[in-house]
């Protein structure tokens, strides 16, 4: 069972509840977003048992992930690359085609095209099975348009859908935050209806951009994910280790369990708007 309890209330209200400081920030590109900075508090009793306080942070993460509308695109000067060629290349196993597994595959923006994806599996050759949407903390899809969001979901659905056409596939849709995150991965290792057996975890921050609580509820998430079977796939990064701000990293979840327990600050700098 998760061990997780959901407190509703004004914002003023909750605040005052945990003895957070709230402020009002502007990010480069002139959007707005609430930040908690300093400690929080609760009575002993209940501190003992509590591992981590998340909602009050809304930092954009989608930033730092190129997520702003690109324009239209010419179309690639060489082959695409099939299914087949990949099943090749990478020793996939040719004799199984994913029947009888649900691939859970994170979603945090962008539009999933259907037509798209039946026209990626038809030039692959294979039918492929159902894709399914699951929303968590009430997120929607509401980046329309093409952007990163939306390339990184159809390479995500094509791949698998072009290597397992037998499998179900099912998108957990969240909100691009750090809550947003960890409450996903909890929702498809505990999910009854779909049960999935992998999941494909295609976004990630330099570990500094966490707070110490997410990175060892990790920790749990994933040794839960081991004890019931569900393999964990994360991308490691597009770009090398300097693809946010010049320096190097490495990306959290992709390097569980293997970072030390504690981390040095390293979120971005932003210009405060009021408290």
């Amino acid at each position: 069972m998760w061990r997780s309890v959901i407190v509703r209330g004004t914002l003023a209200a909750l605040a005052s509840a945990f003895g957070a400081t709230l402020e009002l920030y502007v990010d480069p590109e002139q959007r707005q977003f609430r930040q908690r900075s300093g400690t929080m508090s609760l009575p002993r009793d209940v501190a003992e048992v509590v591992h981590g306080i998340f909602g009050f942070n809304e930092w954009p993460r989608g930033a730092f992930t190129a997520a702003q509308r690109l324009g239209g695109r010419n179309p690639t000067p060489h082959p695409p690359l099939l299914a087949d060629a990949v099943v090749r290349d990478y020793a996939f196993p040719a004799d199984v085609d994913g029947s009888g597994q649900t691939i859970a595959i994170l979603q945090f923006g962008g539009t999933f095209s259907r037509s798209d994806y039946d026209a990626c599996m038809k030039l692959n050759g294979v039918t492929a099975g159902e894709v399914l949407t699951k929303r968590v903390d009430g997120a929607d899809d509401i980046r329309r348009g093409e952007t990163e969001f939306d390339t990184e979901l159809a390479l995500d659905t094509q791949i698998a859908g072009g290597l397992a056409p037998g499998a179900r596939l099912v998108l957990y849709t969240a909100p691009h935050s750090e809550r947003g995150f960890l409450d996903v991965i909890r929702t498809v290792l505990f999910d009854d209806e779909f049960q999935p057996s992998i999941l494909s975890i295609s976004y990630g921050w330099p570990e500094g951009f966490w707070t110490n609580a997410a990175l060892e509820i990790f920790d749990d998430l994933f040794a839960a994910a081991a004890l019931i079977g569900v393999s964990v796939f994360a991308s490691s990064g597009d770009s090398g280790a300097d693809d946010f701000d010049g320096k190097p990293h490495v990306r959290s979840p992709a390097v569980e369990p293997l970072r030390p327990r504690l981390r040095r600050d390293a979120r971005p700098k932003w210009s405060t708007v009021r408290s």
